[in-house]
């Protein structure tokens, strides 16, 4: 897993944008082992509450999904890039 988090704040609202890149790899060789794991991953992720107490997720893409051959036919590799924007939430004045 690799993670970046940069500020994405903007007019005052203090954000984050995150992108993750994860990796799954199967042994022995099992594509159909690697395609499941992907869709796991990204069923988890629909499900989830993506953002820390007192922040919350405003956008959240795949921006890349693929299942490749890792290691000359011994491996896969199933690979997910996710990018997320956080911001603080606001409390409500009225």
């Amino acid at each position: 897993m690799r993670h970046q988090s940069e500020d994405a704040g903007a007019a005052g609202i203090e954000a984050q944008r995150h992108r993750i890149d994860l990796r799954i790899e199967t042994r022995p060789a099992a594509r159909d082992d690697a395609k499941a794991a992907l869709q796991a991953v990204r069923d988890a992720l629909a499900a989830a509450t993506a953002a820390p107490a007192g922040w919350r997720c405003v956008l959240m893409i795949p921006v890349f999904a693929d299942v490749l051959e890792a290691r000359a036919g011994a491996s896969f590799a199933a690979v997910l890039r996710l990018v997320a924007v956080i911001e603080r939430n606001a409390e409500v004045v009225q």
